[in-house]
């Protein structure tokens, strides 16, 4: 029960970090989701480079992360593109998502 809870108050809590930090980051807003998965995927990065596994991924990275970065939003901002912008859109979350994940793995791989 106790991780269930955490999970509850951890996915909420992400949620509200990412419609702050996307109020702060401005229009277009297909800009702020990009920076706020990347940076989600670069803070998974990070996790699974550390070695962390069990509850400790369960409440960071998909409480947390799962919450603060998300699916959704991007699919909405890319649908509200002309196709080219949102081809560049597609290209840019996921090679750059790869990219951040990569990067923070080896951040803390290397730690």
């Amino acid at each position: 029960m106790t991780t269930a809870l955490a999970v509850a108050l951890l996915s909420g809590t992400g949620a509200v970090a990412r419609v702050l930090t996307s109020r702060a980051l401005g229009e277009p807003a297909h800009r702020g989701t990009l920076l706020l998965n990347l940076a989600g995927a670069f803070a998974l990065g990070v996790l699974t480079g550390a070695g962390v596994t069990g509850d400790g991924l369960l409440l960071a990275g998909t409480a947390f992360l799962g919450s603060y970065t998300t699916f959704s939003t991007w699919m909405l901002d890319e649908a509200s593109l002309p196709a080219a912008a949102a081809g560049r859109l597609l290209a840019a979350a996921t090679l750059g998502g790869a990219a951040c994940a990569a990067a923070g793995w080896a951040l803390a791989a290397a730690a």
